[in-house]
């Protein structure tokens, strides 16, 4: 099992049964790192943008 994984006990109908269930996050992972960046950029840009504004309003 990679880094990568995570094994969840997961409880079925009765409370003596019990699986192991694999979720491989990388993707999901990879793609929350970008939406951050992307999110990082457009508090960015808003910034800029009002920066902008309040210097043309002065």
């Amino acid at each position: 099992m990679t880094e990568s994984k995570r094994v969840l006990s997961v409880s079925m109908s009765t409370p003596a049964t019990f699986g192991e269930l694999y979720v491989d996050i990388t993707e999901t992972i990879t793609g929350l790192k970008a939406l951050q960046r992307e999110a990082k950029k457009a508090t960015q840009a808003l910034r800029e943008l009002e920066a902008a504004q309040l210097a043309v309003v002065e």
